[in-house]
């Protein structure tokens, strides 16, 4: 995972700006919003990625985008730094990895829920309340509506999963049975 270790270094030394500056939620939105871009573009993915694009004409691209979008001056260049560099590609690493740094600094941590309907908005606040119990942080909910779970949540808290869904469930159940068959 070269890849992954490179996308830390450039997110670390990015959100290392953001905090001498004292931006470190400008800089995180502006991360993900450009990333939010790059997810819905496959033309300017594939142009910024693309090295046989003309440098000047991709750092345009970005000088164009990052205006329009208000974005701080050293955001704007250190998307033309990843560009110039050839990595824009890791982006998407990047950018995860800048908010990982950048919650951990601000003593924030991200949830995601996943169940397989809306829950309402006072399940999702006593979630929320029992993860900030649980991490000392202050936890922002995610919310991922996935019908393949069946019932029951998922729950991504940092690298930790408590997975209650009947999917799991049954998955497990499954395994048992498989493993059992081979016993007998």
């Amino acid at each position: 995972m070269i890849e992954a270790s490179i996308a830390r270094r450039y997110a670390k030394a990015l959100v290392e700006i953001a905090r001498q500056i004292g931006q470190i939620e400008p800089f995180r939105l502006q991360v993900e919003g450009f990333e939010a871009l790059l997810k819905t573009s496959d033309d300017l993915r594939d142009i910024l990625s693309n090295r046989f694009v003309d440098v000047a004409h991709r750092l345009a691209v970005v000088e164009e985008l990052a205006s329009k979008s208000g974005y701080a001056i050293d955001v704007t260049n250190f998307l033309k730094l990843l560009v110039k560099k050839g990595r824009m590609d890791l982006y998407p690493f990047i950018a995860e990895a800048f908010q990982d740094f950048a919650f951990g600094l601000e003593g924030k941590v991200e949830a995601t829920i996943a169940s397989a309907a809306s829950l309402s908005d006072d399940v999702y606040a006593e979630l929320q309340k029992i993860l900030s119990q649980k991490t000392g942080k202050e936890v922002l909910i995610r919310k991922e509506i996935k019908p393949e779970v069946l019932g029951g949540l998922r729950i991504l808290l940092g690298n930790d999963i408590y997975d209650g869904t009947v999917q799991h469930s049954l998955d497990q159940m499954t395994q048992k049975m498989r493993e059992s068959a081979f016993v007998s």
